[in-house]
């Protein structure tokens, strides 16, 4: 089954502060696009400022989804767990998915997808000023949701397969290793 986005999340703009509103020794992380890698996870940093001084609305919940609407349109994440609080930036909507349809997890995977990617620079496409999403066009992109149950495997499949990638990764860079230490031996013993 298809369904536009804006029928299984709600949307919340993120929030712009000026750099005098930050606040050492803060436990609210204000975050923007530079405080995250190239796989969308949080690098464990960000401004901090004092939660008193945010609305309520502009802080992420746990199963909230980060989403960049301009430059580069994707999903992030934060983890989970923490104490921290984390706020957002205006560089982000903030997807608050509607839980009895889809999984966090489901959305942030497919709103990464490369399929989905394409779909997303096509709505963009002919732009000539700063490429950006509107919250309207993010909510009218299509998306494949199967049954919670299917959302779960998906999941499960992907997070498997980035282990794999992590394990091959390191797999090939031990065996680089090896073989350099072992190339050196030679040539020294030569």
């Amino acid at each position: 089954m298809k369904v536009n986005l804006n029928q299984i999340v709600e949307f919340q703009p993120g929030v712009y502060l000026k750099s005098s509103e930050f606040e050492k020794n803060r436990k609210a992380f204000f975050v923007g696009l530079k405080d995250f890698d190239e796989k969308f996870s949080f690098i464990g940093d960000a401004p901090r400022i004092n939660p008193k001084k945010v609305k309520e609305k502009y802080f992420i919940a746990p199963e909230d989804v980060l989403f960049s609407t301009r430059v580069k349109f994707n999903a992030f994440k934060l983890p989970k767990n923490t104490n921290m609080q984390f706020v957002a930036s205006n560089s982000f909507v903030i997807l608050k998915p509607l839980l009895q349809k889809i999984l966090p997890e489901y959305l942030h995977w497919y709103l990464n997808h490369y399929k989905t990617q394409e779909s997303l620079q096509r709505m963009i496409y002919g732009q000539t000023s700063l490429p950006f999403i509107s919250v309207k066009q993010l909510g009218d992109l299509e998306i494949a949701l199967p049954n919670i149950e299917t959302q779960k495997t998906i999941v499960k499949l992907h997070q498997l397969q980035k282990k794999e990638k992590q394990l091959t990764e390191k797999i090939i860079n031990k065996k680089e290793l090896y073989n350099q230490t072992l190339l050196l031996k030679t040539a020294q013993n030569e």
